[in-house]
């Protein structure tokens, strides 16, 4: 039996490490591991659903083959995205009324799920929990939320958030221990 020394290149040790040593393997099958490191490991890697992050304005509401746009007279709102997994939205529906909303956010599968525990400043004693499906573009600019019935709201990001950003009132809540 003879053994074959090689020079691999560092990016290609971890591949061979999982691939593991077994008996009888051709050169072809080695060859084949370490010809495309960063293509294997990607695969092997489990996909992460996309998470929105930064502050959103509702501009459209699509339903029916149609669209409607968004304007001052019509109801505001504004949804803010933290990488910490907290939310604020803030709806206006008319120059001098708002409400504001906060808690927590979480993405399973094709839906975001909204854990309200602050509604306009006082801490409730029952926690909401909403669940709706959504769409984000590949740039997460654009995020659509849907109602269910093929109606979709389309919010366009306007600014991106950092973990330190404090918008719209969105203080760690008390109850989400962040």
């Amino acid at each position: 039996m003879k053994i074959k020394c090689m020079l691999v290149p560092a990016m290609a040790l971890p591949l061979l490490a999982l691939a593991g040593c077994k008996s009888g393997g051709t050169s072809a099958q080695t060859a084949q591991a370490t010809s495309s490191p960063a293509g294997s490991a990607a695969s092997s890697r489990p996909v992460v659903a996309p998470k929105p992050s930064g502050i959103y304005l509702i501009t459209e509401i699509e339903h029916d083959g149609r669209v409607d746009v968004r304007g001052t007279a019509n109801t505001a709102i504004q949804l803010a995205f933290f990488p910490s997994g907290q939310f604020s939205r803030i709806v206006q529906p008319d120059v001098k009324t708002s409400h504001l909303y906060q808690g927590d956010f979480r993405v399973e599968g094709d839906e975001l799920v909204f854990i309200t525990n602050i509604v306009d400043k006082k801490p409730q004693t029952s926690v909401i929990e909403k669940r709706q499906p959504f769409k984000l573009s590949e740039d997460g600019t654009e995020l659509k939320l849907g109602d269910g019935k093929d109606r979709w709201a389309v919010f366009r990001r306007t600014k991106e958030v950092g973990e330190s950003t404090k918008e719209l009132g969105a203080e760690p809540t008390p109850s989400s221990g962040k």
